[in-house]
């Protein structure tokens, strides 16, 4: 899909001959991509094919006997840096600041300061009630995660005879 002139462009996208998004294709099982636009997809396939089609041709099993291979991956993934954020206490104090820097071009940004003994509450509260109403947390730590692991298994299926052609492949991720 794509945007031309303002108007919204849908390429026609075929595999195996049948019309299907490309969403539902699987990029192991891709064997070839061909790409018809202008005048040769119109040609072939009529007004459909006047912004383009996209032919993916997917594999197919191989003459003898059953053939099955099976693949899994493992995969550890650790952010190389993250950046640095405030918790709450500090992102106040910083907010504090930048409006004491500009009062002298909005003298009416004195009503937006927070005050210091309730910024003080963000740091150290002095019971439940208040860590509940001015919690300090550090977002970032709590929704980034340090370590992800990723599995990936695979498995390969296909034959071929004068009958039928199979090619079958499941994936599965944890």
């Amino acid at each position: 899909m794509g945007l031309v002139h303002g108007i919204i462009v849908t390429r026609w996208y075929l595999v195996d001959g049948i019309e299907r998004p490309m969403s539902s294709v699987d990029i192991a099982s891709v064997q070839s991509i061909s790409v018809l636009k202008d005048a040769s997809a119109t040609a072939v396939y009529g007004v459909k094919g006047a912004n383009g089609v996209i032919l993916v041709t997917t594999k197919r099993g191989t003459e003898g006997a059953a053939q099955i291979n099976i693949a899994a991956n493992a995969t550890m993934k650790i952010p190389s840096k993250l950046p640095n954020k405030l918790d709450s206490y500090d992102a106040l104090m910083a907010r504090n600041m930048a409006i004491e820097h500009e009062l002298s071009l909005y003298p009416d940004s004195w009503s937006y300061i927070k005050p210091q003994s309730i910024i003080n509450k963000y740091r150290n509260p002095a019971n439940l009630e208040e860590a509940e109403r001015y919690p300090n947390v550090d977002l970032a730590g709590c929704i980034v995660q340090r370590l992800c692991d990723v599995l990936q298994c695979k498995c390969e299926c296909q034959r071929w005879n004068s009958v039928c052609k199979i090619f079958r492949f499941c994936r599965l991720c944890a």
